[in-house]
Order: structure tokens, then C-alpha cells, then sequence
């Protein structure tokens, strides 16, 4: 079985692709240890859930909580164009909550985790 993220909608996958990966490398989470290497490198698709399908387990040391980036989506970063040109902050809220906690639920959440620190 091919390890992949499963969307419910057409859009939460194509927030996903446009601005959340980002955010996961070099944005919101680039200080923080979420293991963004197995985030971008799952395969995704619409199917009948939001869901993480994978035998590997992964440890974050923070909850992942895209509903931070609601100002993304405001009048003056539509200017940017793109998926932040098409919906506004209202629309992404509900995309940005079941993508995190299906990010969540998935992960171990271990505040202490750090894979460069030495025991």
C-alpha cells in the first residue's frame, strides 16, 4: 500500500498543493520539528475522507493549526494571486481545520521532539 493523503474535496487538495506544503517546509512551521520531508512526499487524492494513509508513524513536536493562516486569505494577499486569489478567509477556515486534524490525528505530538538532539 502506497502511503498517501486523502482529501475529501477538490479544494482542501488543492490548498494543500498551493500554500499548505509551503507553509510546512519554509513558512509557518520552518522552526518547528513536524517532519514536513513525509508531508510533501505523500501522494494525494480525493476519495470520501480527510485522512492520512500510512503504515510509517511520524512524531511532530507541535499540532499542526492551519487555521493560523486565515490572513492568507484576506482582500490584500489576494493580490498575490492564485489559490489565494479564490477564496476568502471564511471559505478555507472549514478546509484548514479538517486538514489539520487529520494531520493531528495521524502524527504522535511530542513537545520534547527534536531528531538532531543527541540522548
Amino acid at each position: 500500500m502506497n502511503d498517501y493523503f486523502e482529501f475529501e474535496t477538490d479544494e482542501e487538495l488543492e490548498l494543500w498543493r498551493e500554500e499548505l506544503r509551503g507553509q510546512l517546509s519554509d513558512g509557518q512551521y520552518e522552526n518547528s520539528y513536524v517532519n514536513w520531508e513525509f508531508w510533501i512526499g505523500l501522494e494525494t487524492e480525493v476519495g470520501d475522507e480527510t485522512k492520512v494513509h500510512s503504515s510509517e508513524q511520524i512524531e511532530m513536536n507541535t499540532k499542526i493549526d492551519f487555521t493560523e493562516l486565515g490572513f492568507l486569505f484576506t482582500d490584500k494577499a489576494t493580490l498575490r494571486g492564485g489559490v489565494r486569489s479564490k477564496y476568502t478567509e471564511d471559505d478555507v477556515l472549514p478546509y484548514l481545520e479538517k486538514i489539520s486534524e487529520a494531520m493531528n490525528d495521524f502524527a504522535i505530538i511530542d513537545e520534547n521532539y527534536n531528531p538532531y538532539k543527541e540522548d
